[in-house]
């Protein structure tokens, strides 16, 4: 159900966990929650999360990658010391005289919206904030060891840079390493020095405009805000309904909106998350939905809507094949719908084995409205885990509520 998988050309933890490190602002220690060494000098970051790339920076279709481990967690963005595990000796001077301490965040393009802008697969930004403009001149000395640690200790190519973002710029290429396989072209990040800041932005995913310049251009709009920060606001973090935006579908985009209901039996949801594509098979939906009933908190009862077109649903009743969020040993009951027509399962998770061993039985749904096939199903997530669903909205009166509220989302792109 977490948003972006499968969607964004085969990244996954290890392609993200590599990102986080090619910006140079955390390690394992720190992803890991550890601070600085009591015999540090006080870490000097006043405003580092201020000074990144933002959002709405980019052209619409792309999210914040999520660093939280489960999905109903609000996109993150990342602070944390800076302590590469075996500095080279340079490095390791520089982090013992100052313990710099940044910001970063992750952007990942779920659709293509042409013609807008900077437009990489992955866009990442980063920032350090440092006491003095020497300390950002010997941060930026030392950036080509601290990205060294990407390469088995090897130092990247470091390239001429297009231009000069700021008072001074160094601009790496990172060929020969795969996040999206063999014939991924080089990726880049351009880090550079705006008074006693070091900021950095990354670009990857495609050939055209190549990385090198892409990298340089989002650097230009990161440097409006490293020499006039501003808050990022809760507003500027918001990308729930980015999937919902995408102009390309050719299903029209049914939900429950932002918040949906809830009454004495079933807690409120909210929208967590959204994806979309385009270009998905026929057993990929088009779009999907995921709606939690504790958005901030674990345990909690997920909610998830599948979107798709006609043409994928004939293609996957003419395989004959396992329809998606099907159930063993399932019933069916039809429910009438003032503009289209459901029918509610009632059955057994395919895991489930000898259908008359088990008494708790799951729901599904399947709803037919002008256009598109909706599928529902609901999970269970806790910090580490996400098994099928066991709440309120697991039943036949949960699933009906949730069929009756689907309505058009007003302003979605027509098919």
């Amino acid at each position: 159900m977490a948003r972006g998988l499968g969607r964004i050309g085969g990244v996954g933890v290890a392609g993200a966990v590599v990102l986080v490190l090619a910006l140079g602002l955390v390690s394992t220690r720190a992803l890991g929650g550890a601070s600085a060494s009591p015999d540090r000098p006080t870490q000097v970051s006043e405003r580092p999360i201020e000074r990144l790339l933002r959002l709405h920076d980019l052209p619409p279709g792309f999210y914040l990658l999520e660093t939280a481990s489960t999905e109903i967690q609000l996109p993150s963005i990342g602070c944390a010391a800076i302590e590469p595990a075996d500095p080279q000796p340079r490095l390791a001077r520089f982090l013992r005289r100052y313990s710099p301490s940044g910001c970063m965040a992750l952007y990942v393009r779920m659709y293509r919206a042409p013609g807008q802008g900077p437009d990489p697969t992955l866009a990442g930004s980063g920032a350090i904030e440092l006491p003095s403009v020497e300390a950002a001149e010997m941060g930026l000395a030392v950036s080509r060891e601290l990205l060294s640690h990407l390469f088995g200790d090897e130092p990247p190519q470091e390239v001429q840079p297009p231009e000069t973002i700021g008072d001074a710029s160094r601009l790496f290429r990172w060929e020969g390493q795969s996040l999206f396989g063999s014939d991924e072209p080089p990726s880049s990040v351009l880090v550079w020095r705006s008074g006693n800041v070091v900021a950095a932005t990354f670009a990857s995913g495609y050939r055209s405009p190549p990385a090198d310049q892409t990298a340089v251009e989002l650097a230009r709009l990161q440097q409006k805000h490293v020499e006039a920060p501003t808050p990022y606001t809760p507003s500027e973090l918001d990308d729930a309904e980015v999937g919902l935006e995408n102009p390309n579908l050719d299903v029209p985009v049914y939900w429950l909106g932002r918040r949906f209901g809830g009454n004495k039996s079933l807690r409120p949801l909210k929208l967590v998350s959204t994806g979309s594509s385009e270009f998905s098979p026929p057993g990929v939906a088009r779009v999907d939905l995921v709606y939690s009933d504790r958005p901030s908190s674990v345990p909690a009862e997920m909610v998830q809507i599948d979107l798709w077109s006609p043409d994928q649903w004939r293609q996957l009743e003419a395989k004959r094949k396992r329809l998606p969020h099907s159930l063993r040993c399932a019933t069916a009951r039809k429910l009438k719908l003032p503009n289209g027509r459901a029918v509610i399962f009632s059955g057994f998770e395919r895991a489930s084995g000898n259908c008359r061993k088990h008494s708790r039985r799951s729901y599904t749904a399947r709803v037919r409205l002008p256009g598109v096939v909706v599928t529902v199903e609901t999970a269970t997530v806790c910090a580490t885990c996400a098994e099928p669903g066991r709440g309120a909205y697991d039943s036949f009166g949960g699933m009906a509520t949730v069929v009756r509220g689907l309505e058009p989302r007003i302003g979605a792109s027509s098919p």
